[in-house]
């Protein structure tokens, strides 16, 4: 979504006159890196991190998880202040 989002506002910015052709928009996208989000920081044993920071951020992080795991078992560590605090599962 962040992608699409972020094409879109490409899109517009062309047609106010910063022209980004379709080869620098892949090229971005393609080297883009978002520290901290579904970052593998090992893979035996696998270990994730993730910075979801709200519930819909952190329902679309089991979804990620669940697609990219199965239903292998999962031990996830959550911290959170007590003011950002939700149901997330």
């Amino acid at each position: 979504m962040n992608a699409t989002t972020a094409v879109a506002a490409l899109s517009v910015l062309n047609t106010a006159g910063l022209e980004l052709g379709p080869t620098a928009i892949r090229s971005g996208l393609r080297d883009v890196c978002w520290p901290g989000r579904l970052e593998v920081l090992s893979r035996e044993p696998l270990l994730v991190v993730d910075s979801a920071h709200n519930g819909d951020s952190a329902q679309k992080l089991m979804s990620a998880l669940t697609s990219l795991c199965g239903r292998r078992r999962l031990t996830v560590v959550v911290g959170a202040s007590a003011d950002h605090v939700t149901r997330i599962c």
